[in-house]
C-alpha cells in the first residue's frame, strides 16, 4: 500500500480550482494511475482533502492506493502549484491496540430509495458506531465535526438524463479521535477499501496513528 501526501498552492487559479471541486481533483489525482494499469477489481484510490492550516496557502490531500502512483503528469500540469511525497506502508494490527484516528465520511440514510445526508450530531454519531464492530473498531472519545455540503460539477456520462454538466453535492463529516481495534483482520480491510459511500469524491479513507 502506498500514502501519498499532495500539497496544492490555494492562491493558484488552476491548483484552487482542484481544492474547491471535488470532481475536478479526483480526476486530477486519477491521472496518477494509468487507465490500463488500474484494475476496478482490486484497485481502491482514496483520498482526503485535509482541514487548511491556519495562515498557509498550501492545502494538503492524502492519497491511499494499493499500487506505486506515477505523479509526473500531476507534476507537470501544475508545477509551482504542487509538491508531492509518497511512502510504502504495510499494515499491522493486533486487537486491544489503541489508534489515533481520522476518517472524513459521507453518512447517510436511504428513504423512500433516496440516499440523504445525516444532519446533527446524534445520527450522526449513530451513524458510525454502527458500523463500527463490523470494520473491526471500537469507538472511543472521539469529535464530530460536520463540513456541511460539499459540491462541484460532474459531467453526464453517455446515455445519462441532460447534457454538459450537473451540479452534485454531498454532506461531509470528519471524525476524528481514539479507537480500539477489536478485529485486526476487519480493520485492514476498512482500511484498505474505505468506509461509507462518495469514496470517489473524497470520503472513506480510514487513517490511523499510534496514540
Amino acid at each position: 500500500m502506498y500514502l501519498s501526501d499532495i500539497q496544492l498552492h490555494c492562491m493558484k487559479r488552476e491548483a484552487a480550482r482542484l481544492i474547491g471541486d471535488p470532481y475536478k481533483l479526483h480526476a486530477a489525482l486519477m491521472s496518477g494511475f494509468p487507465a490500463d494499469s488500474v484494475n476496478p477489481a482490486d484497485e481502491r484510490v482514496l483520498f482526503r482533502q485535509e482541514p487548511p492550516t491556519p495562515g498557509s496557502p498550501w492545502v494538503q490531500v492524502i492519497v491511499q492506493s494499493q499500487m506505486a502512483p506515477d505523479w509526473t503528469p500531476l507534476l507537470e500540469r501544475y508545477s509551482d502549484a504542487a509538491h508531492v511525497g509518497t511512502k510504502e506502508l504495510a499494515l499491522a494490527f493486533r486487537a486491544g491496540q489503541r489508534l489515533r484516528f481520522r476518517l472524513r465520511a459521507n453518512p447517510t440514510v436511504t428513504r423512500n430509495g433516496n440516499r440523504l445526508g445525516l444532519v446533527g450530531e446524534p445520527d450522526q454519531r449513530a451513524w458510525i458506531e454502527r458500523r463500527a464492530a463490523g470494520f473491526g473498531f471500537a469507538l472511543e472519545l472521539y469529535q464530530v465535526i460536520d463540513e456541511g455540503m460539499v459540491g462541484g460539477y460532474k459531467k453526464a456520462a453517455e446515455g445519462e438524463e441532460g447534457r454538459g454538466w450537473r451540479r452534485m453535492s454531498f454532506r461531509a463529516v470528519r471524525y476524528q479521535g481514539l479507537l480500539k481495534v477489536t478485529d485486526a483482520a476487519l480493520l485492514q480491510d476498512a482500511v484498505s477499501n474505505g468506509i461509507g459511500p462518495a469514496k470517489g469524491f473524497g470520503c472513506g479513507l480510514l487513517s490511523l496513528a499510534r496514540g
